[in-house]
């Protein structure tokens, strides 16, 4: 019987190495080009400073940096004339440590998705006109080590968590 077991075993084993094991990485670099694009669309891209050349690669587009395996690492449009609402999609950039948007013309209210960014260092949204709050789902941004939201119309209280970081 215990040659019966041992030969269970070694067959489960093997039926289980030979499945497709689970990614361990959420991000792709399709997934995430195709949010930058949302991006370019939603903050009138066509008259940005400095606009993104889609006939050339995303680690070609001004502003950002990828990880090594080809994901939104960084995203830096700073001073780039950016105007319109700051699209909920940016949530979806899984990788994404640093988000500078700062002295653009941004309007509406900040996304409550980007509180799912768990590996968001830092966050500069300072000088544009944004209204409402600091969304309470930042307090899941437990990597954050800097956050800048000031000169903007945001009301309301500041996320207690945020309060620990350099602002």
């Amino acid at each position: 019987m215990s040659i019966l077991f041992y030969l269970f075993s070694f067959f489960t084993a093997a039926i289980h190495s030979a499945q497709p094991q689970p990614t361990t990485c959420a991000c792709s670099r399709m997934a995430d080009s195709l949010v930058l694009v949302k991006l370019f669309e939603s903050t009138n891209g066509a008259n940005w400073s400095i606009k993104w050349n889609f006939n050339q690669g995303m680690d070609n587009w001004y502003g950002i940096n990828l990880d090594g395996i080809g994901c939104v690492r960084n995203l830096s449009l700073s001073d780039n004339n950016l105007t319109g609402n700051i699209p909920p999609e940016l949530g979806l950039l899984s990788n994404l440590k640093v988000l500078n948007l700062f002295n653009n013309h941004l309007t509406g209210i900040i996304p409550i998705s980007l509180g799912g960014l768990n590996q968001l260092e830092e966050l500069n949204l300072e000088n544009n006109q944004l209204t409402g709050t600091i969304p309470s789902s930042f307090l899941g941004l437990t990597a954050l080590k800097q956050a800048s939201f000031s000169d903007n119309n945001l009301s309301g209280n500041f996320p207690l968590v945020l309060t620990d970081i350099t602002t």
